[in-house]
């Protein structure tokens, strides 16, 4: 009986361990977003590819490469905005 509390107390770890890192890469996502949109480009960039790394929801990187291509614009590094 003990042995099939293992593999369900595993999964509940990497579950609430996922969890944990999409809120923080939406944090950093929202962040981002509000750097961007007060036109501090660079540091937009920053957060923005911090909440890339960290995992986020497939609309949320959606909103993310949006958000990373019009930072590369306004910066003028067209070639960066393309590979987005």
């Amino acid at each position: 009986m003990r042995i099939l509390w293992i593999p369900l107390l595993s999964a509940m770890l990497v579950l609430i361990t996922t969890i944990g890192l999409g809120e923080e890469g939406t944090q950093h996502l929202q962040k981002g977003i509000k750097l961007l949109n007060d036109l501090f480009v660079d540091e937009a960039i920053v957060e923005l590819e911090k909440g890339l790394d960290l995992g986020l929801s497939d609309d949320e990187r959606v909103r993310c490469y949006a958000s990373l291509a019009l930072a590369h614009i306004i910066n003028s590094d067209d070639d960066k905005a393309v590979e987005i």
